[in-house]
């Protein structure tokens, strides 16, 4: 068990699960056996027997909600979503949006620095970050995204957002 939880002591996790076996028996829900079965290798998705393809459901209904502008109906689902697939880059970009649409920018930046760790050479993880650097003043990182983009590849993506980089490119130059 002490390796489920990295830098946990051994005491520590046994009260843990003790509390989860209690709780498990007020609620009827298994909080005890997901414990075990994480403490033993799973996942948290294998761990909560979840059917295959629920992500990917999640996945649809949070991006349809962000898309129809229900940031706070969204953000649980992307919340959930990097729980469940923490190496979904698209799980941490949608989560990184709605908490920029939210004003949470701190965080908006830790979940695009996630996505972009997972893809760091995807245009749109890119794109947001410079346009959150310009939004929240960083202008030396706002700098660096423009000049790094300019040197990616020229996919359709990078295409699609060309027109906005660039204007994002001439604030950054307006304040350099």
């Amino acid at each position: 068990m002490a390796d489920c939880a990295e830098g946990l002591p051994a005491p520590d996790l046994e009260g843990l699960r003790r509390d989860l076996a209690l709780l498990a028996a007020e609620t009827g829900f298994a909080y005890d056996r997901v414990f075990d079965r994480m403490a033993g290798g799973a996942s948290i998705a294998e761990a909560l027997d979840l059917p295959e393809g629920t992500a990917a459901a999640i996945y649809a209904l949070a991006y349809a909600r962000f898309n129809a502008g229900d940031i706070d109906r969204a953000l649980p689902l992307f919340r959930a979503l990097v729980l469940l697939g923490p190496r979904g880059r698209d799980h941490w970009l949608g989560l990184a949006l709605c908490l920029r649409g939210k004003g949470l920018m701190a965080e908006a930046g830790t979940a695009f620095a996630t996505a972009a760790a997972l893809a760091p050479d995807d245009p749109m993880i890119l794109f947001h970050r410079t346009e959150l650097a310009c939004h929240t003043g960083d202008w030396a990182a706002a700098k660096a995204g423009v000049a790094r983009f300019a040197g990616m590849p020229q996919t359709p993506v990078w295409r699609r957002l060309l027109p906005e980089m660039r204007k994002l490119a001439t604030a950054v130059e307006l304040r350099g």
